[in-house]
């Protein structure tokens, strides 16, 4: 992965959490990470490259595991092994929450404890 790749990487990301998390306002996402406006504009239009060190100071602003604007946020931070992540990603906004909705929805239907005490015979559905 070339310095190019990085920077465009960080942009992607940087732009998909602003959408995702601040409703696409550069002002919030500005506030969040303690910056003013104009470089939060600067970053997304491409006359300000996110480098290494504000990359860094933006994911422990967000809350975001270190090197999560580069790509390499832990694997075990993605729950779902027969999902592709990207694909996910690539959804918008409204099918990504929707997704987690109905994901929350079933975690706590089964999060409870069985109905039926299990023998160890059955077999899962």
């Amino acid at each position: 992965m070339t310095m190019d790749d990085i920077y465009a990487m960080r942009l992607e990301r940087f732009r998909n959490i602003m959408n995702d998390r601040f409703g696409g306002k550069q002002a919030a996402i500005a506030h969040a990470v303690g910056k003013p406006a104009n470089y939060v504009s600067r970053v997304l239009s491409g006359a300000k490259k996110l480098g290494e060190e504000m990359a860094r100071e933006f994911e422990v602003c967000l809350g975001l595991p270190a090197y999560w604007f580069d790509g390499l946020d832990p694997v075990g931070a993605w729950p779902f092994s027969t999902v592709d992540r990207n694909a996910f990603e690539s959804l918008t906004p409204e099918q990504r929450a929707g997704i987690e909705q109905w994901v929350a929805r079933q975690v706590d239907a089964f999060g409870g404890p069985p109905a039926v005490k299990s023998t160890g015979d059955e077999k899962a559905a």
